[in-house]
């Protein structure tokens, strides 16, 4: 009869030395497609229409704040102070 209180304490201890399973990796966000719209370097913003993009787009001026966060999908616009564009990229 002594035997149940002790296996009725180690039972618990011992199940959480079990190996848990791996978590589940995130599903691979979509591209940009950056590539798509390298034709627009060396245009004017103007000539940049943010309802054509399906994800999200972030204009960056020069010198200006921006978040560090890092979202593939997410569109980049960087411009000059003639507000020329000059580089696409995603993050």
């Amino acid at each position: 009869m002594r035997l149940l209180p002790l296996t009725a304490i180690a039972l618990p201890l011992l199940a959480a030395c079990m190996p848990q399973p791996p978590a589940a990796l995130p599903a691979p966000v979509a591209d940009c497609r950056a590539g798509h719209h390298a034709g627009l370097v060396g245009r004017p913003l103007a000539s940049f229409d943010t309802s054509k993009v399906a994800g999200p787009v972030r204009i960056l001026a020069p010198g200006s704040a921006m978040t560090m966060d890092h979202n593939p999908g997410r569109l980049n616009i960087h411009h000059d102070r003639q507000r020329i564009i000059t580089q696409v990229t995603c993050g």
